[in-house]
């Protein structure tokens, strides 16, 4: 089966998204301490204010995996946008091959 990738609004995603957060969390949380959920208003803000970019993995529609990225502009040039990461995540079924590399290089 093949992954898509798409640019996604956070508020049309989270809903969708939960499950494989909740998955997200519990496959890092053995090398992180976290809360296990996603600051959800935090990143509406963030979104809101247009410094947000969420790109999803989906395979026959269904959601596979996210990457989302911080946008604002460089310490060194006002005038420079830069994308920082933020998180990438993707079901350990959909890591086949290539799929992440590519996921990764088309965001």
């Amino acid at each position: 089966m093949t992954i898509t990738h798409q640019r996604e609004r956070f508020t049309d995603f989270i809903a969708e998204a939960r499950p494989l957060i909740a998955r997200h969390f519990a496959e890092v949380d053995q090398f992180l301490v976290s809360t296990g959920v996603a600051d959800e208003a935090t990143y509406e803000g963030i979104e809101e204010a247009g410094l947000l970019r969420l790109y999803t993995a989906r395979e026959a529609g269904r959601l596979v995996g996210y990457a989302s990225f911080l946008v604002r502009a460089a310490a060194h040039c006002a005038n420079s946008l830069h994308a920082a990461h933020d998180t990438l995540y993707l079901v350990p079924e959909a890591r086949k091959g290539m799929a992440g590399i590519r996921f990764i290089a088309w965001c």
